[in-house]
């Protein structure tokens, strides 16, 4: 029920969001699905399922990753091509990472996250955006699950407080890795 007021936010806002989606989500929200590609969002491969992949085997891996390219471009053919890809849980490895890169992906992880995730334990206004400018940092990438009241909340006013401390953002595309 947060979606809709996020991606109101990203668009008042103009602010360019990667959304990594699951299979359970492209088959149960197209129609948001396709409103962030039309404002431009990047949509990015996050499995069919939510399995730790540094425990599948290779075959199971494909499966996931490659399912859900399938279930994507059954429901948007015309999508731009899925380039970036996040295990489940940041659950990775070696083996993940160059499983991920033989099939064409970049793994994108964050480099800042809160126990964001859980329903009916959110952290409070005061304690996120707390916890948000600390993070702050050339590069930072938020990780932010949409199931946050909390997040959907404050959004706006993160996004304010960034571009005072003299940031942009940019699409995951933009950003430069060493």
């Amino acid at each position: 029920g947060t979606m809709t007021t996020i991606v109101d936010t990203l668009k008042a806002k103009n602010v360019p969001a990667t959304f990594f989606v699951n299979g359970h989500y492209v088959e149960s929200a197209q129609d948001m699905i396709r409103r962030m590609i039309d404002e431009g969002h990047i949509i990015a491969n996050h499995c069919v399922n939510h399995y730790d992949l540094t425990t599948v085997t290779s075959d199971k891996f494909i499966e996931e990753v490659q399912g859900l390219e399938d279930i994507f471009y059954t429901y948007f053919p015309d999508a731009d091509p899925m380039l970036y890809f996040r295990p489940p849980s940041g659950a990775t490895n070696e083996w993940v990472l160059n499983l991920a890169d033989k099939m064409g992906y970049t793994t994108v992880l964050w480099s800042w996250a809160h126990r964001d995730f859980v329903d009916d334990d959110q952290p409070g206004h005061a304690e996120t955006i707390q916890k948000i400018k600390q993070g702050l940092h050339n590069g930072c990438v938020y990780l932010l699950h949409p199931e946050s009241t909390t997040n959907t909340a404050i959004l706006g006013e993160m996004i304010d407080w960034i571009r005072s401390q003299g940031y942009e953002f940019l699409p995951i595309c933009a950003i430069e890795t060493n």
